[in-house]
């Protein structure tokens, strides 16, 4: 869980640079400041300086700064403040999402400190593995249902097609609509029921799965978008057509759907693990992310679950939070981009209307003319005419 930076969550590591790297150089006697651009996701080694302090700042992007005397116990900080840390603290610094840029102060002397791997440096070994699948059920449910409950040694995935579904553990009541996945641990007690006006209609597959940490699939309810949903229609595809290796591409579908899951709900959690104070910028990058991959693949077919997988947050995650932070849908902010590229594509005369649809992704001329129309309230035509010459 990400950690809000204050003196008093830093206390025994360094301080908060209220003036910013500038007063940290100022404090260091020194006038170098390095800026970096920060893109891995992960590290292998630690930085540290074994006498003098070192000043970091956050230039921009979201950065997550890792630090402490322990590389095996370090505290993980939303870096959206400057630091000075002491020496003989380990560090490191990661984006959150895509890149970030940082500027780093401190005498010559910073090493490296490689940290313990658990796996072969050149070796790819699995972190998820799906076993053998014990049960693959579809349900339709009376208004009502109710089902007393069951544990059993193997997981259990349920994902509602069509409906509301109310599943109990531990006592607690998790409300799973339309679209969403919950995923019950080994001998974890569940029960289930529907309200007395709802009918429900979900599948359920039991499985036994190899997974060092599954913290993450605890009481947690999982946003399905377009290509999780059709790794579940392939599943069931396999399954009722019965063709050569069927049971090894079911086992390959849910370990890309439990990894799809996993990667879409790591960058959320984390948001909502940061400080109601500081969740406005991490909220602001997620959104300045999908805004640039827009922008920078204006000449393909853009999906909402395209531009989702890339930072990678859920669809629906993403659609409510670019709502909620521009006012506008995703949708719209792509369909306004391109034709925005397309006005400029008219005015230089060098292309006919249907290259230019080619050219941004739409199916056919019809339909960006259609396009063009609804959102600026002129047909292509009329626009080169009102604009010839210009």
């Amino acid at each position: 869980m990400l950690i809000n930076l204050t003196p008093k969550s830093l206390m025994g590591l360094g301080t908060i640079l209220p003036g910013g790297i500038t007063e940290g150089s100022e404090r260091l006697g020194l006038s170098l400041i390095k800026n970096r651009i920060i893109e891995k996701t992960s590290f292998r080694s630690l930085y540290i300086h074994d006498t003098q302090k070192t000043a970091i700042e956050k230039l921009s992007g979201t950065a997550i700064l890792f630090c402490g005397r322990d590389p095996d116990n370090l505290k993980t900080y939303l870096l959206d403040k400057a630091v000075l840390l002491d020496p003989g603290v380990y560090y490191h610094i990661l984006p959150l999402i895509g890149k970030a840029e940082i500027a780093v102060c401190a005498p010559l002397g910073t090493r490296l400190e490689g940290i313990s791997l658990q796996e072969k440096p050149h070796s790819i070994l699995p972190m998820i593995e799906p076993t053998e699948i014990f049960t693959l059920l579809y349900h339709e449910k009376e208004r009502g249902f109710s089902f007393k409950g069951e544990k059993h040694d193997f997981w259990e995935l349920t994902y509602v097609e069509k409906g509301m579904l109310h599943n109990v553990v531990d006592g607690i009541d998790y409300v799973q609509n339309q679209g969403e996945i919950m995923l019950f641990l080994p001998n974890q007690f569940h029960s289930q029921y529907a309200d007395r006006d709802q009918r429900v209609f979900y599948t359920t597959i039991g499985f036994s799965m190899q997974l060092a940490n599954s913290e993450s699939f605890n009481g947690t309810i999982f946003q399905t978008d377009h290509e999780m949903r059709t790794l579940f229609r392939r599943i069931f595809e396999e399954r009722d057509f019965g063709k050569m290796y069927c049971n090894d591409l079911i086992l390959c579908y849910l370990k890309e759907l439990i990894i799809r899951l996993l990667r879409s709900h790591q960058v959320e959690s984390v948001v909502n693990s940061v400080p109601a104070e500081s969740r406005y910028a991490v909220e602001n990058s997620i959104v300045s992310a999908a805004e640039v991959y827009v922008k920078t693949h204006l000449h393909k077919r853009l999906t909402v679950s395209e531009i989702a997988e890339s930072i990678p947050v859920s669809e629906t995650y993403l659609s409510a939070l670019f709502k909620k932070n521009n006012a506008e849908s995703l949708n719209h902010y792509i369909n306004t981009q391109k034709l925005a590229l397309a006005k400029d594509y008219i005015l230089r005369g060098e292309y006919t209307f249907t290259q230019i649809a080619e050219m941004l992704g739409y199916n056919n001329v019809h339909y960006f003319s259609q396009c063009f129309k609804r959102y600026l309230g002129i047909t292509p035509t009329d626009y080169a005419k009102l604009h010839k010459g210009e």
